[in-house]
């Protein structure tokens, strides 16, 4: 089984790196146009099922790919991105200067809770594995699908799927719209990475 993700396209929290967590920000122009690329990009791919994050910048970007193939997106919770509680809407050197010792912990513990509504990175790459399986025990071994969701959560996913430890989260990019293939041997439960962030479709 061949499995497309793809990140969400750009939000103008992107733009100002904010981190957004649950936070349901929508999609600028730029994002809509990303995703109208990403749409063009995965026409003649034989996907037959489309799943996507409730979240509006991934269930836009979802439904333009899925009016696209002629699919209508299934949106699940647990594609969800990261929750940052309080930090959602800060950005890296705001949370570093007001929550030093929380984001240490986040940082450098990540089998550790960093409460108040944090999800560590452990919690997220055990909710993004779980979430796979029950999707892909919905299809045959060669089935051809696509999961529309968020840049924590397909990182997780990879970093399972390459056995990286999760504090060696940032040796691999993941941008707006970027698409990454993994092949899934169902009976076996075996995952390996086909393509990795492939954005040469936009224009």
């Amino acid at each position: 089984m061949d499995i497309y993700l793809i990140r969400h396209g750009q939000t103008f929290w992107n733009k100002e790196f904010r981190w957004q967590g649950h936070t349901d920000i929508e999609l600028d122009e730029t994002g809509l146009v990303q995703a109208a690329s990403a749409a063009e990009r995965l026409m003649g791919c034989n996907i037959s099922a489309i799943y996507s994050s409730p979240l509006k910048r991934a269930r836009v970007t979802a439904e333009t790919i899925g009016g696209a193939l002629g699919l209508t997106p299934f949106f699940r919770e647990d594609l969800r991105e990261i929750a940052f509680g309080h930090w959602e809407g800060l950005r890296l050197d705001d949370v570093r200067q007001l929550h030093t010792e929380q984001l240490r912990v986040w940082e450098s513990e990540p089998d550790s809770d960093p409460g108040d509504g944090i999800e560590s990175y452990a919690q997220l790459r055990n909710r993004a594995v779980n979430a796979l399986r029950e999707i892909c025990n919905k299809h045959g071994n060669n089935d051809t699908i696509a999961i529309v969701t968020h840049g924590a959560w397909i990182r997780a996913l990879i970093l399972y799927t390459l056995n990286i430890p999760l504090d060696s989260r940032l040796v691999f990019d993941l941008d707006n719209v970027g698409v990454s293939i993994l092949r899934y041997d169902i009976k076996n439960d075996r995952l390996k990475v086909k393509t990795l962030n492939e954005r040469s479709f936009l224009k």
